[in-house]
């Protein structure tokens, strides 16, 4: 797309807002990957709230260092 963008003569800032929504999109679905990962993960575990616990932190750990 921002190939298409600088071939059509397209102004920088328009190039970088596009390129901007397409970063945001990404990291939706990577959110929502992790989060429903975490759901299933969690929904077989129902007594165990140590275990709970240390999931939701480890999930939510993994999705940062994923990101960054």
């Amino acid at each position: 797309m921002i190939a298409l963008l600088k071939d059509l003569g397209a102004s920088k800032k328009l190039s970088t807002i596009i390129e901007g929504e397409s970063l945001m999109n990404d990291s939706v679905a990577l959110g929502l990957a992790f989060g429903i990962a975490s759901l299933l993960w969690l929904g077989f575990i129902f007594d165990g709230t140590i275990i709970q616990i240390s999931l939701t932190l480890a999930v939510r750990y993994m999705a940062f260092f994923t990101v960054r």
